[in-house]
């Protein structure tokens, strides 16, 4: 949860096996085009390859404020590296 532009969890979804990137749901605070505006392109190009290895990909996610289930059940793990206060 939180990723910024989508590229920590690319380099997950390539450094392990095939099958893992099918298993990956990677989440970002920002609407699709509030990211493109902050990180441009890249940003894109990191979301494209995570789809293109199955994995799923979902904006407006505050993982501040999740609701019970709100991202599904049966997580192995759950990763918040760089928490998103909001601002710019």
């Amino acid at each position: 949860v939180g990723d910024g532009d989508f590229s920590w969890s690319r380099a997950v979804a390539v450094s392990f096996q095939p099958d893992f990137a099918k298993k990956l749901l990677a989440t970002v605070l920002d609407s699709s085009k509030e990211r493109h505006r902050k990180y441009g392109l890249p940003s894109h190009s990191h979301m494209r390859a995570l789809r293109h290895a199955h994995a799923e990909v979902r904006h407006e996610i505050d993982a501040t404020a999740l609701s019970a289930g709100e991202l599904g059940e049966g997580f192995d793990f759950v990763v918040f590296n760089f928490p998103h206060v909001g601002s710019d």
